[in-house]
């Protein structure tokens, strides 16, 4: 439970019983075009997992597959209503989390698990009316974390937190407690199993991380995405050679193809960003994360290459490592700093190119004129670059 409170689970299966409860609220609300295809599908899930026991892994990838592809249609409707728009923001955002149980046979459909261990924390806050201080709260949740543990009938010292602070803070707690902690690999566990274990189990975190991030930079080598989608592209389903499903590979979707190109052309006649979103979203041009288009999507940061403008995967360049991601110790939110020049990873798909070489030379060249000293002197250094620009593409002045 304690791994949960600081963010470090990576896999966890979303409660379909209450998705169904909840797209059941969106359709009574009027909201037929996604809600009630999704409660089918749900409904689908949720029947093949009945099923599971007596299904090979096999029958489950083609389920999966098949269940992901359907998906995709759903959500690319645009539902009605607010509890339908709600419901499909959250879909979006937790949709790898949907059919965890087809590809892990130890995860139900309809996970309750979090939820019952989440429940007595809830009562006692609610009972007590919260803790007087941090450390009161902090002290609740190791408890609670041991005995969860303890129920689960885990093994080792690392099945607690692998991190070092971690476990040397709820060590701590408990022995301020008066309470011993044993474990079947270690008996009961000591001051120097928590500096021993807890080095070792943090090292293999950090070897975990260094073995996954060459696993991915070789993907990347090979043309392959590394991690995450960019708007202008679909991820290809189908399965591999091997039965499983293949990851990593994009095509262009055309519609969205088109709406790239737009917004560079806008961009280099002189339209501002701010002009541009608007343009996109009076049109009702699907954003991409289904919100509204703003100008910090398409500007981004141009020296971290983020936003539509400075996405070089439009000009058939796939460029990855940029950032590395590390884990404020106070907040426990992940903070990412910019990689050096020689880190990066740099492979050419020309199959992925939608803006021409001319269009993007186009682009770059207005935001090398706003990085001018007289661009930044206030509004009518903008104006004045944007002029320049209309000028030179033959626009009246």
């Amino acid at each position: 439970m304690l791994g949960s409170q600081r963010g470090h689970g990576v896999m966890w299966q979303v409660c379909l019983a209450h998705l169904l409860r909840d797209a059941k609220y969106a359709i009574e609300c009027g909201d037929t075009a996604f809600s009630a295809p999704f409660r089918w599908l749900l409904l689908r899930a949720i029947a093949i997992g009945r099923r599971r026991e007596t299904l090979k892994d096999t029958t489950l990838k083609q389920y999966l597959y098949d269940l992901d592809r359907r998906l995709d249609r759903i959500l690319a409707v645009v539902p009605i209503g607010e509890p339908g728009r709600k419901l499909h923001k959250r879909m979006r955002a937790n949709r790898a989390h949907l059919f965890v149980f087809m590809s892990n046979r130890a995860v139900p459909p309809t996970n309750n698990i979090s939820e019952r261990h989440l429940r007595p924390s809830v009562i006692f806050r609610k009972v007590t009316n919260g803790f007087r201080c941090e450390w009161g709260a902090q002290t609740y949740a190791a408890f609670r974390s041991v005995v969860s543990t303890a129920k689960a009938n885990r093994e080792a010292l690392d099945r607690l937190s692998r991190d070092q602070e971690d476990v040397a803070a709820l060590y701590k707690r408990i022995r301020f407690a008066g309470i011993r902690l044993v474990t079947k690999a270690e008996g009961e566990v000591s001051e120097l199993h928590v500096g021993l274990k807890g080095t070792m189990n943090s090292l293999f975190l950090q070897d975990l991380a260094a073995k996954t991030h060459r696993g991915l930079a070789g993907r990347v080598e090979d043309g392959f995405s590394g991690g995450g989608n960019s708007y202008g592209y679909r991820v290809v389903r189908r399965l591999g050679p091997d039965g499983h499903p293949a990851t990593g590979e994009r095509s262009i979707d055309p519609a969205q193809a088109a709406v790239v190109r737009r917004i560079f052309a806008f961009y280099a006649r002189g339209d501002s960003p701010k002009r541009i979103a608007l343009t996109l979203n009076a049109e009702g041009v699907p954003a991409p994360k289904g919100k509204h288009w703003s100008s910090s999507t398409l500007n981004g940061n141009r020296a971290r290459g983020t936003g539509i403008l400075n996405n070089e995967l439009y000009i058939g360049r796939l460029v990855w490592n940029r950032l590395t991601y590390l884990r404020d110790p106070d907040t426990r939110k992940r903070r990412s700093r910019p990689r050096d020049a020689a880190d990066l990873t740099v492979t050419e798909v020309p199959d992925l190119r939608i803006v021409e070489q001319a269009l993007w030379d186009a682009v770059k060249h207005r935001q090398a004129l706003l990085d001018r000293p007289e661009a930044a002197n206030g509004p009518r250094g903008w104006r004045r670059v944007g002029r320049a620009n209309q000028a030179g593409c033959g626009d009246r002045i």
